[in-house]
């Protein structure tokens, strides 16, 4: 799909467009040009095999497919690939931070334009599906079912979606059933455009003399949510996180001028906003994780409907 294809699905299609089905066109284009130290052996080989398996499952029509295509396309991390320019980069990722998406490169340029003129902008998705989803399997008591650790690698995800039908079932519980209807949703919403933005590389405090950009910084400081980022451009430089929310549509996050909703303790489902009194690291309990699932679901759509009319209007 190219951009022109992608705004003449109009706004409520475009809004729910999951990025992952771009994963097919980069498997055709580069396929052949992949490698890896893990497919360099019998046993990688193996790996290839059983993931393209797995693909062949993977349908478009069923819901209950998004946590399959979603976990699918992180498997994808596993090789290099020239981008034309002589420059290798790892494998697929939707929000094109790697310049891997050729449909997000094309629709950044358009909403974004500062970020072609030299400024030191990276493309990334803003709540995290992977650190929530580590989250639910320790909350439902997983961890000895998919044998995984909190910062799996990309065997581990190999192994997780060889293990998806046990999980999956477990998942369906009754005790656990608005957790997975959440992260069935969330897995749909995570890389569609109300999920994607820029951040700075390095701007003044936020990574100075550090070999970290803020990207990486974010996670590490923050496991990638959020709420948590915008309080951390908030405290430390008001000024750019004023221009930073306008430019970036980031309004929706936002409790006020001078604070930012707490996605763990608001229910905006029900119109309750809470404003972020903490700005560190939280591991959710279950109420908190199904709050969290709510209101991100909620504030992804909502900013992509904002985005998109945006794109319609750009020139």
């Amino acid at each position: 799909m190219n951009i022109e294809s992608f705004k003449a699905l109009g706004i409520n299609a475009a809004v729910e467009y999951d990025f992952k089905y771009e994963v097919e066109k980069w498997n055709k284009k580069f396929q052949n040009n992949l490698s890896h130290w893990s497919y360099k052996t019998p046993k990688g080989e193996e790996r290839r095999k059983r993931i393209n398996c797995i693909a062949n499952k993977i349908t478009k029509t069923r819901e209950e497919e998004n946590l399959l295509r979603l976990l699918y396309s992180k498997s994808l991390y596993y090789g290099t690939y020239n981008n034309g320019r002589n420059q290798l980069y790892a494998g697929f990722d939707c929000d094109s931070s790697n310049e891997s998406c050729d449909l997000t490169n094309e629709i950044y340029m358009k909403l974004w334009p500062l970020i072609d003129k030299n400024e030191p902008y990276g493309s990334d998705t803003m709540n995290s599906f992977w650190t929530s989803y580590k989250f639910a399997i320790q909350i439902c008591e997983h961890e000895k079912v998919i044998g995984i650790r909190k910062s799996p690698n990309n065997h581990e995800i190999t192994d997780i979606l060889l293990n998806y039908s046990d999980y999956n079932e477990k998942f369906k519980l009754e005790k656990n059933k608005d957790i997975f209807s959440g992260l069935k949703e969330f897995a749909r919403r995570a890389h569609t455009i109300g999920n994607f933005t820029c951040v700075p590389r390095r701007i003044k405090c936020f990574a100075t003399g550090d070999r970290q950009t803020v990207n990486q910084k974010r996670y590490a400081k923050f496991y990638d949510y959020w709420d948590l980022t915008l309080n951390w451009f908030l405290k430390e430089d008001p000024a750019f996180f004023n221009m930073f929310v306008k430019e970036f549509d980031h309004e929706h996050y936002l409790y006020d001028e001078n604070s930012v909703i707490d996605l763990f303790e608001s229910d905006l489902k029900n119109d309750d906003k809470k404003p972020l009194q903490c700005g560190d690291i939280r591991v959710p309990d279950r109420d908190q994780l199904i709050r969290y699932l709510n209101n991100v679901n909620k504030l992804i759509q909502e900013r992509g409907e904002s985005l998109m009319v945006r794109l319609l209007n750009c020139v």
